[in-house]
């Protein structure tokens, strides 16, 4: 027995001691589980960033077939970002402001992107049925194809400048941020433009050849002005 201490106060010390150790384990699981859970909302958006350059790929053939007069019964993949939906909320309270305004902000565009390449798809099916194509679905598949085009680049955007910024990914409106933001939305228009007007000189072999060289020039991944 410990010198001046009887032995009821040994044991509530070993029994206060024992809550602060078993409080200091649970402490420390959850600060694991946060972290990794944290570290696997980055790695997931690193993984929506590939997929969304993939479909960047198609939905640009898809515009220039438009621009030619015709679409493509392309069914793309949804892509979806299985860890936000499923453990977000157990690290948004441990996330700053800027940080749960961007994973909502990139994870709700993703939602309006598969909304449009699922009213694309529809717009397929319904040609499909009729089996002919008249002005109306021709164009609105032309106007779904872009939108989607537009919205895919814009998460681009938002996923690369998370990444870039992960303690503080604020968009700074009214700043320098929000102005190079809104450089990047012009140029995604000048780039359907520029979309269209490759198309012209495109021939079937020209549809159907794999390899271009000129999308090896910067690639999608190039989201600076």
């Amino acid at each position: 027995m410990f010198k001046g201490f009887s032995e009821f106060d040994v044991q509530i010390a070993s029994v206060l001691l024992g809550v602060i150790l078993a409080q200091g384990v649970n402490f420390g699981n959850d600060w694991l589980k946060r972290r990794k859970i944290k570290k696997a909302l980055l790695d997931e958006l690193i993984q929506l960033r590939m997929q969304l350059n993939i479909a960047s790929v198609s939905l640009e053939r898809g515009i220039q077939v438009f621009a030619k007069g015709g679409l493509i019964p392309n069914k793309h993949v949804i892509i979806e970002g299985h860890i936000f939906s499923n453990s977000y909320k157990d690290a948004a309270m441990y996330l700053n402001v800027e940080q749960r305004i961007s994973f909502q902000l990139i994870h709700s565009l993703i939602a309006e992107l598969n909304s449009t390449l699922r009213q694309q798809a529809a717009t397929v099916d319904r040609a499909v049925e009729k089996e002919e194509l008249d002005v109306a679905d021709y164009e609105q598949w032309g106007r779904i194809t872009k939108s989607a085009y537009r919205t895919g680049r814009q998460i681009i955007w938002h996923i690369h400048f998370h990444l870039e910024n992960i303690k503080n990914p604020s968009l700074d409106y009214g700043g320098p941020i929000h102005e190079s933001y809104l450089k990047f939305l012009q140029k995604i228009e000048d780039e359907i433009d520029s979309i269209e007007n490759s198309a012209e000189g495109l021939d079937r072999e020209g549809f159907e050849r794999l390899y271009d060289p000129d999308r090896f020039k910067g690639g999608y991944e190039n989201v600076r002005e």
